[in-house]
């Protein structure tokens, strides 16, 4: 998480909830920030999703560019609420 941050220029901590995924305890964490230089400078949106499993921690990282977050938000929590452990 801390390098993800480091690498972006103006990070803005969107949301950061518990959740339940699985039956285990999770932390949805989602965030903005601007990657690239003033040629391709772009913002991207992440969703970053920290699972405590009972065998090992799992991190779900998704991202798309901010500016597509409305069209994708519904398919990001379908897919980091699918996560099971095996």
């Amino acid at each position: 998480f801390d390098k993800l941050v480091e690498g972006l220029q103006r990070p803005q901590r969107i949301d950061s909830v518990g959740a339940t995924i699985d039956g285990k305890p999770a932390i949805d964490l989602a965030l903005t920030g601007d990657v690239g230089d003033e040629k391709i400078g772009e913002r991207i949106y992440y969703r970053l999703v920290f699972v405590d499993g009972v065998k090992k921690d799992y991190q779900i990282v998704i991202w798309v560019w901010d500016s597509w977050r409305e069209q994708y938000e519904e398919d990001f929590i379908k897919i980091t609420r699918s996560f099971r452990e095996l």
